[in-house]
């Protein structure tokens, strides 16, 4: 017979076991039992059996067919079972790189209610991802070498598609510049309430600076090019690189020779 799973040729043993009818067969050298004490010569012997039994008894057993046995001609070949399809391994999503952090705008209008700090993160896989790493701007007052307890942590902010994150230091300045435009709202004692005389920083959880504004231990005045009271501070277009020390030249500060900002001139998130 054909294996139905392999479609190879199956060997079947078969055990044959023979019994007799003693009044029909005569076997040579066979020992009888008698139930009684009967002649055997006697018409009635064979009733003395107490029993019976068919002729033959078939046991098939089955025996697969040894490795290599090619299927018999004629018979099909067997059919090819194709390995489960595996599902392809996703790759791991491209990660931001949180460092690649700038300072981009510091506005300090007259009107205490439309202040903020403007960020961009340059690596463009951040845009739209919440900050998993610890990331601060931090306050110098004028004049202090070391940061002021007026701090803001960015970890679990979620950075705008177009790379941006700006702390506005009121509610009244959502309102002003537009909805969505602030994204975190820092408050009157975060550092995005701006007076346009302190030294800003953006920090990583070793408090090592990745970029910042100002000169930490020296007093902000108009002449020396870190002073924006009532004015704004920008990032010249051309600077997207990230630097642990204050380079004049790669900002606009404004009020210079007495040109004050209001906030009508400030330009939010672009």
């Amino acid at each position: 017979p054909i294996n139905r799973d392999t479609l190879l040729p199956t060997c079947v043993e078969y055990e044959i076991k023979e019994t007799f009818k003693p009044c029909e067969q005569k076997w040579r050298g066979l020992a009888i039992e008698m139930d009684g004490n009967l002649d055997k010569d006697r018409p009635n012997y064979c009733r003395c059996f107490l029993r019976e039994y068919p002729r033959s008894e078939i046991t098939p057993t089955k025996t697969e067919p040894p490795s290599g046995t090619e299927p018999p001609s004629g018979t099909e070949p067997p059919t090819k079972t194709e390995p489960p399809t595996e599902e392809p391994t996703p790759e791991p999503e491209p990660t931001c790189d949180f460092k690649d952090v700038v300072i981009t705008e510091l506005a300090s209008p007259e009107a205490s209610y439309a202040k903020y700090i403007e960020l961009y993160f340059g690596d463009e896989n951040c845009e739209g991802v919440k900050i998993t790493e610890e990331i601060k701007v931090i306050s110098y007052g004028p004049g202090d070498c070391e940061p002021s307890s007026i701090t803001i942590d960015l970890k679990g902010e979620t950075i705008r598609e177009d790379g941006f994150l700006t702390i506005c230091n009121s509610v009244s300045a959502e309102y002003f510049y537009g909805r969505g435009e602030c994204t975190v709202i820092g408050g009157l004692t975060s550092p995005a309430n701006l007076r346009g005389t302190e030294s800003i920083a953006v920090v990583d959880s070793e408090h090592d600076i990745i970029d910042i504004f100002g000169v930490p231990c020296t007093d902000a005045h108009p002449n020396n090019k870190q002073y924006f009271v009532n004015g704004r501070a920008v990032r010249k277009f051309n600077v997207w690189d990230p630097s642990s020390e204050y380079n004049y030249e790669d900002w606009h500060v404004f009020p210079q020779c007495g040109q004050e900002v209001t906030p009508e001139g400030m330009d939010i998130n672009e």
